[in-house]
């Protein structure tokens, strides 16, 4: 489904367990990196403070608040979960990502 966002947030271990299964590439895009240039950095940070430490989708910095911007990164982010998802054998809608 095209225009779906990608989730706010995932459970610590389906977005380990999912990112492993992508490309390095993919997981660059994927995960935060402590130190990393933020214009090269991942979109999902672990969020320690959580209850349960889980990942959350970073906030878009204003050079992506236009959703024409936004859109290419939302799609490729979204569509690497996706196939992550396959990889590993989950059916839509069967884990948080």
């Amino acid at each position: 489904m095209d225009g779906v966002p990608c989730p706010p947030r995932s459970r610590r271990d389906e977005f380990e367990a999912l990112v492993a299964l992508v490309s390095p590439e993919e997981r660059s895009l994927l995960a935060f990196r402590e130190g990393e240039p933020a214009e090269t950095n991942g979109w999902y940070r672990l969020d320690w403070n959580a209850e349960k430490p889980e990942y959350l989708l970073l906030p878009r910095p204003d050079s992506y608040r236009a959703q024409f911007q936004w859109a290419p990164v939302e799609t490729r982010n979204r569509e690497s979960l996706r196939k992550a998802a396959r990889a590993g054998g989950l059916q839509e809608g069967n884990a948080t990502i």
